[in-house]
């Protein structure tokens, strides 16, 4: 088959509710989201010398990612029931120490993808008269991701 574009909303995201790295049990965490983007950033190592003639060199020391993503808050209107996905990202938000990395995979719809260990920002949670509620958060990767 041929390369073809893809569509940012069939990729997914999971998270590890289980916590435990060799058993996993993935919970899908993309519902309700309608936007997400994966960031790269940079530090860099200042090596400018005398030799540079007056220009900057520089290594890269270090790189960091993250996912953010945003979209609507979930819950059965009758019985208050939240969104799974929705209630892991909320308790992680919550945790400190080591118990606030969770375990995650984003997948491409071809199962393409990375695994890593994040912590949780949740986002505002709000909107308007005639909006939807709000609902999203961060996702700051610990260490390197694992090609899936």
């Amino acid at each position: 088959m041929a390369v073809v574009k893809v569509l940012a909303r069939d990729w997914t995201l999971f998270l590890n509710q289980t916590g435990t790295y060799a058993v996993p049990v993935w919970t899908n965490i993309t519902c309700g989201i309608n936007t997400f983007t994966f960031s790269n950033t940079k530090n860099d190592a200042d090596t400018t010398d005398f030799c540079n003639d007056g220009y900057q060199d520089h290594i890269v020391a270090s790189r960091a990612l993250e996912i953010s993503a945003e979209g609507f808050y979930m819950e059965d209107e009758l019985n208050g029931d939240r969104d799974l996905g929705q209630e892991y990202i909320e308790a992680l938000n919550e945790a400190m120490g080591n118990a606030s990395k969770g375990d995650f995979k984003l997948v491409s719809p071809g199962g393409n993808g990375r695994r890593f260990y994040a912590s949780v920002q949740l986002g505002d949670i709000g909107g308007g008269n005639d909006d939807p509620t709000s609902w999203g958060f961060t996702l700051t990767v610990a260490g390197k991701p694992i090609a899936i």
